[in-house]
């Protein structure tokens, strides 16, 4: 597994690009397991991220360092790869998101 960040802020704003690579793991030692998935191994994946935060006080302000944060994970949508082995997560890798690309805003401080 890796995980690399870019981060560009101008003024107020941060923006974000993140790339997460799960390598490629054995499915399973189970011949059923393995008949089923055609391949004694899970395939390696790679998902991006992006996302925007607005620092919502001016800098220098004494008030609380709130910002506000849009985000989209697993932007190209890709499917997560199947794994025969994960009867409990529905056949779907442990380390991906079945729903494909997820949004997000949030609300945060820095305190």
């Amino acid at each position: 597994r890796a995980n690399g960040m870019l981060n560009v802020t101008h003024d107020n704003w941060t923006f974000g690009w993140m790339v997460r690579y799960y390598s490629s793991y054995d499915v399973s030692r189970d011949p059923a397991v393995i008949a089923l998935q055609g391949s004694t191994r899970v395939p390696d994946r790679t998902y991006h991220d992006i996302s925007a935060r607005y620092q919502l006080r001016p800098r220098g302000s004494a008030w609380p360092k709130l910002h506000l944060t849009l985000g989209i994970r697993n932007l190209f949508n890709d499917a997560p790869p199947i794994d025969a082995g994960a009867i409990d997560s529905g056949f779907v890798s442990p380390f991906a998101n079945p729903r494909l690309s997820t949004y997000y805003l949030s609300l945060g401080t820095d305190a």
